[in-house]
Parts: structure tokens; sequence; C-alpha cells
């Protein structure tokens, strides 16, 4: 009843009112979730990434509770991790206030840990959590910080300091499989760690399921799998014993017996099932839920795990988050600035962004504006845009998107200093976070935007990448592409870039010719081939799109070589390409639509696009909501 009481005041008026949204729009939500008997609520980063986050997702399932949907199939709150073994990762202890299978540190379960263990110095109390470990950090309270799989000076708010405080540490170690990466530039020991394709184990995702991960190939060079690591060091501290395992296999199992001891159905991670697999029946396992303990008795409706055996609705009052900060004057209108991901990248592109194919969805670092917000400051598609308050700034080439609201600005958060000049998103987040979870409110913060004039922008192609990072440019953005990399750049000068380019390639003959836009520049370096290409011109619009570069690449030189010159390139956009997995370009997906199909499904089994990761499959809708009107193809002949 308190829970309820807590909201009794928020009419169907009062949250539209609250949320911008049509009242009409409310009415009908509220209207389809009550004749819905089967409701799935699915979120994200946009309720976990919040100073508040556990409270919005204690009201997602208290929703739930209070109408009944819960606790049957297709019913429940269902939280959409950023990663896919998030789960799995909190079932092994992986989070700072829990110890292993999902056990908290009540004097109960320290004790209970300690004794399967037989560890007498187990930890008594949580420790610290991520940003709060970085801000001890900075105040020298931590000498040695091991980082495994992640690159939180990219990835974490208030990365200036950050960054500071991995600087002060005294000692940095790092386990990643790239060297070459952010964080890295502040370690003092580098442990090369095994690839995903490169280890064995087990992944736990969202709904439960645990689920074979089987290697591909052999660990490249001396790189090891974490456990191996781990293990090997435990040993160098004179704790060989405990840590004598000989397989993944063996890890498991013991982890599956820690779930199950002293259980008896008090927890609900249970997978005693498991505890006594032996190697052969592991290296088959096939997916599975949990519980599954070693009785195989599993309640057949939704346990609750309070002492009075009921399921508990938690009362939440959602206060406003304390305000980011923003220094700027009173004169300027701030944005709202909205962080998120992009289709085809995975967190700071340590590994995606390697990749040419996953690259050519969105090439270069741009912010994203709905064009009415663009219009009411003056902005226009590939203007120069500085984004900023009191943590820092990033450089982004506008882009327009009617599906930004007004008054936001959307920037991806993939961009590190190894592929942009000014692009990490997270030096403008500051340190907030949740009371409860600790998780930073990574989404959202106030900012101010302003036009940065170019006078001229350049896009550079080299077949082999060039040091560049500390070039002058007031923007500069690199992706890799078929053959080579691709660079954007807004310099006032490229007379230092051209000698830059000379140095690096002095065998190499340059051709260079006047475009056929007018102001147009175009440099040529060839060697056995095409080793390098720059286009200057005022107008970012005119330059050429990569995908033409990697088209000059895929075929051989002409002869005499003034053909290739005189190859129409500003403005040549390529065909954009839809479907990344098995690389399904528009033009076919276009022309395929103006032939009769009308659904995803009828294009994947045509072309296969939509049938990988499913991630394009929206962006096919839209295609064909575009071009199919009775049966025509409109605006594009296939």
């Amino acid at each position: 009843e308190e829970s309820l009481d807590a909201v009794h005041n928020w009419s169907p008026q009062a949250v539209a009112a609250e949320t911008g949204l049509a009242l009409q729009d409310v009415l009908d939500f509220y209207t389809l979730y009550a004749r819905t008997r089967r409701v799935v609520t699915f979120y994200s980063q946009g309720i976990n990434q919040s100073a508040t986050g556990t409270g919005k997702a204690n009201l997602i399932i208290n929703c739930h509770l209070a109408t009944g949907r819960i606790g049957f199939a297709g019913a429940g709150p269902f939280s959409i991790t950023g990663q896919p073994n998030a789960m799995g990762g909190r079932e092994v202890g992986g989070l700072a206030n829990q110890l292993a299978a999902h056990m908290d540190f009540t004097p109960d379960a320290i004790d209970r840990v300690g004794r399967f263990w037989n560890a007498s110095a187990i930890a008594q109390a949580p420790g610290l959590k991520a940003v709060d470990l970085f801000a001890a950090m900075g105040r020298g309270e931590i000498k040695f910080v091991w980082i495994m799989a992640t690159n939180p000076a990219v990835s974490l708010p208030d990365s200036a300091q950050v960054r500071d405080a991995l600087a002060r540490c005294e000692t940095v170690v790092l386990s990643d499989c790239v060297a070459d990466t952010d964080t890295a530039k502040y370690a003092d020991i580098l442990l090369p760690a095994a690839a995903w394709g490169e280890k064995d184990g087990s992944v736990t995702n969202s709904e439960r399921v645990i689920s074979r991960q089987r290697a591909f190939r052999e660990p490249a060079g001396e790189s090891r799998p974490d456990w191996q690591i781990i293990c090997d060091l435990a040993a160098r501290l004179g704790f060989a014993e405990p840590f004598s395992y000989e397989s993944p296999a063996a890890i498991f199992r013991e982890h599956a017996a820690l779930s199950a001891f002293e259980n008896d159905g008090a927890r609900d991670f249970d997978i005693g099932a498991l505890a006594t697999l032996g190697d052969k029946e592991y290296a088959a396992l096939e997916p599975l839920r949990w519980p599954a303990p070693a009785s195989g008795a599993v309640a057949p409706s939704l346990p609750a795990f309070h002492g009075d055996g009921r399921m508990h609705m938690v009362p939440v009052v959602v206060e406003t988050a304390e305000a980011p900060r923003l220094a700027v004057s009173e004169s300027e209108t701030p944005l709202l600035l909205n962080t998120g991901r992009l289709r085809d990248q995975w967190h700071t592109m340590t590994r995606t962004g390697l990749a040419p194919t996953l690259n050519r969805h969105q090439r270069f670092f741009a912010a994203s504006l709905h064009p009415q917000t663009a219009a009411a400051m003056d902005l226009g598609a590939g203007d120069l845009l500085q984004v900023r308050n009191a943590g820092g700034c990033v450089r982004a080439v506008v882009d327009m998107d009617e599906g930004v609201a007004p008054g936001n600005l959307f920037l991806p958060i993939h961009w590190s200093d190894r592929f942009a000049s000014a692009a990490r998103v997270s030096c403008l987040l500051p340190a907030t976070t949740d009371a409860v979870s600790g998780q930073p409110q990574s989404k959202y913060a106030p900012v101010a935007v302003e036009k940065i004039a170019v006078e001229r922008w350049v896009l550079l192609f080299t077949r082999e990448p060039l040091p560049l990072t500390d070039w002058s440019g007031d923007y500069w953005s690199r992706v890799r592409v078929a053959g080579g990399e691709a660079l954007l750049m807004a310099a006032s000068d490229i007379t230092q870039l051209l000698l830059v380019i000379e140095d690096l390639l002095p065998e190499a003959e340059l051709l260079a010719v006047t475009g056929q836009s007018p102001g147009m520049e175009r440099h040529f370096w060839f060697d056995h081939g095409l080793a390098a290409v720059l286009f200057a011109h005022e107008d970012h619009a005119l330059l050429p799109d990569p995908a033409w570069l990697e088209r000059q690449l895929r075929q051989p030189l002409p002869t005499p070589r003034w053909k290739l010159l005189a190859e129409p390139a500003a403005g040549d956009a390529g065909d954009a390409l839809i479907c990344a997995c098995h690389e399904v370009p528009q033009s076919a997906i276009v022309a395929a639509v103006g032939e009769g199909l009308h659904t995803p499904g009828e294009l994947g089994e045509k072309l296969q696009c939509g049938t990988g990761c499913g991630s394009c499959v929206p962006e096919l809708q839209a295609l064909i909501e575009e071009y199919a009107l009775s049966g025509e193809i409109r605006g594009t002949q296939a």
C-alpha cells in the first residue's frame, strides 16, 4: 500500500505534463498495458545509467507486481544489459559489493563462503565501486590497481579525473588483448590476455541462460586466458595449492558447488546439478537456464526469497539527481547531451574500430541534432561543432537526425584518443552515481555548443596508418577502411600535413591536380600502388566518401595514371552498407523491395540481410516503408 500511495497523485495528465508526451499517447499506453495480460518490460541503459537508476528499476518491478504481470511465460521485467555476460560476471562475484554466487556481505554469507574456500582472510565488507575506486586512487589511497578487459580512461565519467588518478597510482597493471588503448598509456605492466575467441568457458545472459563459450583459435603469442594469468600470479605469491586449477571445467565445478553450498532453496542462484560435470560433459554442455539444483526440483511458480516467502514491493521516491556541473555563460542556452551506442560498434572500439566493414555504417565522429535544433543555432550538416561543459570539450561533425528530440544532442560513446582528436564523451559526464548501485549517470548532461569555423576540410587516405595523433588540426577522426585508413580533418593549412606525408613516404611519387570542383586540391602518392590520397576543399559536402577510395583500391591502377585522377570523386557517396554481417548494400535491398519483397524476413531469405546479429532489421523496415509504394520503387531506381 505504501508503494501505491507514493504514486497515487500521478494522473495521466500529470505524467503527460512531466514527460512532454501527448496525453492521448499516455492514455493509449495505459489502456494497452491494462488490456494485455502478457507484458514484458525491456529496459536498458536509459534506466540503469542514472543517479536514480535503482529507484526506476524498482518502479518497473512494482508495476509488474501490482498488476500480477510476473511469474509466468511472457510476463515480467527484463533488463537488457550492456554486454552479453553481465549476469555471468555477477554470479562469480564480479561486483565490489557482492560475494560470489549472488551472496551479499552479510555475516552468515561471509562465514559460509570463508568455510567453503577455507579462507580465513576473506573480505569482511564491500569494496569500492568503480567511480569510488578511482576517486580513492586520485586521493592516493589506492597504490596498486589491476585492470582487466576494460578501458576506464575512456568509459568512466569524469574521465579527466580518472586519467589523473591512473597517472598518480604507483603501479597500474593492465590485462588486455590490445596494447594500444587509452588506458594502456598509463600502465606500468602490460599482460597479454587471450581474446574472447581464444578463451574457453561459459557466459550467462539476462534470461539466466548459461552457455558454453568454446575457443575457435589458439591464443596469439604469449597471451593467456584470464584464469591462467590469475593462477600463475597466485602461485608466485605462494598460493599455488588453492589456485591449482587445470582447466575452466574445474573452475566451473567449484563455482557450481559454491552456489549449492548450504543453500537448500534459500538462495535463488543454485546450479548444484552441474557441480559434478566431468570434463567431457562440460565440453559438450548445452545451454540451460538456472536454477538447476542438484535435486532437480525447481519451483513451478516464481519463488520469493524474503523471510516471509512472499514478493515485496519496494516504496520508491525518485528524487532529482544532483545537478551535473556546467560552466557556461548565462547568455548561452545549454542543450541536453544524450549519450549512446552505434549499431556496429562496441564500447570504446578497441577491437570493432579495427574492422573496415563495421566502420562503413558511420565513418567519423559526429554529433546528431534534430534539424529544428540545428536551424535555431544556424548549424548545417557537415559543420564543425564544439560541445563543452566544465568537464571538458569534444569536437564533432554535425549530422542531422530527426530521431533526436529537439533541444537534445546525441553523441556516441565509442571514440577515444586512438580514433579522434577530441571525442572522449565521458569527459562531459560528471561522476554522479546512484546511491544504492553505484552506477554512474552516464546517459546525459547539460552542455553548451558553438560552431567552429573551418577554412578547409581534408580527407586523407593512406595505405598504412600514419602517426598523426599529434597533428595540430582543429579536428580529426580516423577509421579503418578496406586497404588502409581514412582520416577526416579540419585544418587552416595543409602545408605541414603534406610535408609529414612526404617524410613518411620518401620513395613515393607525388601527383597533384586540381579537382572538378573549384578550390578542390587532390594529391596522389604512388609507389608500388596507390600509397596515399588527399582531398582538400572548403566545403565538407564536396569531399568524396571513403567508399570511393575503397573502390579504387580494389581495382588495378589504370594506365596512364591520370585516368584515375580524372575520375569524378567529389561528392561520390558510394553505396551505403546496411547489413554489415553479410555486406548487403542499400542498392540491393531497394532492388529487392522493388521486386515485391516487403518484410525483413523476405529480404533475409533472398539476401541474408538481417539474419546475422539482426541489428539492421529496423533499417530494413525503414527502407521498406520508404521505397515500397504500391509495389513500385519510389525515389530511387533499382
